[in-house]
């Protein structure tokens, strides 16, 4: 189960790192447009919410191991539409605010390996059930 908590956090830290870096190249123009109210606050409350399901499907998993897939598959499902969600939100309003598409790209990149580890993260999870199966 640590191996998965490492790899979750190793996708966010190297998403954060990509997206702190592109943040670091745009102008101070630009930085505001990025730092807006509504782009902030969806990023934020999206972190904690995932986060907290996080801690949840962790729980579960420890709790009822029987119930392994269901709790999973609920997760994944759960998880992945609001990562898309809140992408689309995110892209829609940087977009508006005229953000470079250098950025959004580099945005993109950064909330794909935060996804991808939001996904090995399950998987790894899981596998310790499927091998007691």
């Amino acid at each position: 189960m640590y191996s998965s908590f490492l790899v979750l956090l190793v996708a966010v830290f190297i998403g954060r790192f990509i997206q702190i870096t592109a943040f670091k190249n745009l102008s101070d123009k630009d930085k505001v447009k990025v730092l807006s109210e509504n782009i902030m606050q969806l990023s934020q409350m999206s972190l904690i919410i995932i986060m907290g399901m996080v801690f949840v499907f962790y729980i579960l998993l420890n709790q009822y191991p029987q119930q392994y897939k269901p709790v999973s598959i609920i997760f994944s499902g759960s998880i992945l539409l609001l990562r898309v969600i809140t992408y689309t939100i995110e892209r829609k309003n940087m977009t508006a605010n005229n953000v470079p598409q250098d950025y959004i790209n580099k945005y993109f990149v950064s909330w794909l390996i935060i996804t991808f580890g939001i996904i090995a993260f399950v998987l790894l999870s899981i596998n310790q059930f499927i091998v007691k199966a």
